[in-house]
């Protein structure tokens, strides 16, 4: 899948990181703090998104907060 997986600025600092799941779907997103924060994705901090089975973002973490999101099938 063709997916943006990197951000890199002239001076080769990373500035965004995206990782996704067998899907395509965004699981995890990093700025360029977070990139640093450790030497695998699986160890970086950012936002972690979860998804419902139609595809709806449900769910948005980061380190200080927690948003949920509902949608409604029928309108």
């Amino acid at each position: 899948m063709n997916r943006l997986v990197k951000v890199t600025g002239t001076d080769g600092v990373v500035e965004a990181a995206f990782v996704y799941d067998r899907t395509g779907f965004l699981v995890k997103e990093m700025n360029a703090a977070d990139y640093l924060s450790a030497d695998t994705d699986e160890e970086r901090t950012g936002t972690y998104y979860t998804y419902d089975y139609e595809g709806n973002d449900l769910v948005d973490k980061q380190e200080h907060y927690h948003v949920e999101k509902e949608f409604k099938v029928n309108g």
